[in-house]
């Protein structure tokens, strides 16, 4: 291999192409060993490697699939043609078939086969390897006695099982739309009083604080990977407050006393527009800062769960004044800037997304899988009462 062939190959491999989530990689390497004269090791070895290439890419056509064998002959097809200066007469064509290696270079799945033929008898080993998340790790082994075709048998059946187990990763994953609509409100109603008296006369003092906040959430997704989603999402915020006071025994600025009821409401609204893409990786259109997370159990069941954050809300509001009296009269109205809004309120600028996981019947051998429910939520820090629609229409290769 000359200097430039091998300068290609390492900043391939180190490099490597920008790679989102949605195409799942896999790199397949396998061995034979050979020892008390068993002479069927690297057949053996051969149609296990093939049996599994050609099952899994037939179960997930979604995946891409390199060995070790494919690697080397990229390599020596690349090398040849180096020597033949065709890569010379065709600036490029030399990365395009060394790209294939550095999308196996950040494979997230890794399969390593292995055949042990001692005597008569071969032990066939298969360990699948998940580089995100290593409790997805698959081990399974099987042994045959006898010539070559007597493991067969043997490996159809272990590979089979290993994509069985592979199914429930969701190695392919299941793309269409997500719609959640989010109804939320929280009412206060809070009364205090005391007794007061001025001018020989008994009255009473008496606060009444009420708020009445509303928010609508749409939230229209699209699951393009595992657990990407694009989309949008829109929502509307609404908050109402009332301070009012009924004094029977107000100190005017000129001295005296006398009844007095003041009413002050402060109103708030805002806008939302679009799902915050502080997470979106350039050149990728999947938006980390929203995601679908689909768990499937092994009672023909699955959990999906949603979340997602927005953009900053668009915040004004107003605060109304009036008295009503013997004195000291107002009747006035102050329109909020944003910067005038965010000291009032309590909660955050950009709305958080939580859809709790919720179960459906379905399992991960199902094509499609839809669903549609109304999740109740209450919280009892703010006394926030929400209503989540969940809907999707999920596919999958």
């Amino acid at each position: 291999m000359t200097r430039s062939l091998l300068f290609a190959l390492a900043l391939t491999l180190i490099a490597g192409p920008a790679r989102g989530y949605t195409v799942p990689e896999i790199w397949i390497e396998s061995n034979a060993l050979e020892t008390g004269g068993y002479t069927d090791g690297e057949g053996v070895r051969l149609h296990l490697q093939g049996m599994l290439m050609q099952t899994i890419e037939r179960a997930f056509p979604c995946v891409s699939m390199l060995s070790r064998d494919d690697a080397r002959t990229i390599l020596e097809f690349v090398r040849q043609r180096e020597r033949l200066g065709y890569s010379g007469l065709n600036p490029g064509a030399q990365e395009i078939d060394l790209g294939g290696l550095g999308g196996a270079a950040q494979a997230r799945f890794f399969i390593l086969a292995h055949v042990n033929g001692a005597g008569k008898t071969a032990e066939m080993t298969v360990n699948f390897y998940d580089r995100r998340f290593k409790k997805n790790n698959i081990s399974l082994r099987r042994t045959a006695t006898g010539p070559g075709d007597a493991a067969f048998g043997p490996i159809q059946e272990m590979v089979e099982e290993l994509v069985r187990e592979m199914a429930y990763l969701e190695i392919c994953p299941y793309t269409g739309p997500v719609t959640i609509t989010v109804n939320s409100s929280r009412k206060k109603d809070e009364v205090s009083e005391y007794a007061v008296s001025c001018n020989a006369l008994d009255g009473m003092f008496k606060r009444r604080q009420q708020e009445d906040f509303n928010v609508v959430q749409q939230w229209r997704l699209h699951r393009s990977g595992n657990p990407d989603v694009s989309g949008e999402m829109t929502a509307t915020i609404h908050d109402v407050r009332e301070d009012r006071e009924e004094n029977s025994c107000y100190s005017c600025t000129s001295g005296r006393k006398g009844g007095r009821t003041n009413t002050k409401t402060t109103t708030i609204k805002a806008e939302v527009n679009g799902l915050s893409n502080r997470s979106r990786v350039p050149g990728e259109q999947e938006n980390h800062d929203a995601t679908v997370r689909l768990s499937f159990a092994r009672n023909g069941s699955y959990t999906i769960s949603v979340n997602g954050s927005s953009q900053a809300a668009n915040y004004r509001g107003k605060i109304q004044e009036t008295t009503e009296g013997t004195c000291d009269l107002v009747n006035t109205t102050v329109e909020l800037k944003e910067n005038d809004v965010l000291p009032l309120i309590q909660y955050n600028r950009s709305l958080p997304l939580t859809v709790p996981k919720t179960t459906f019947p379905g399992t991960p051998f199902d094509k499609r899988l839809t669903g549609k429910q109304e999740i109740p939520l209450h919280d009892p820090l703010t006394g926030e009462d929400a209503t989540i629609t969940l809907e999707f229409d999920l596919h999958r290769k």
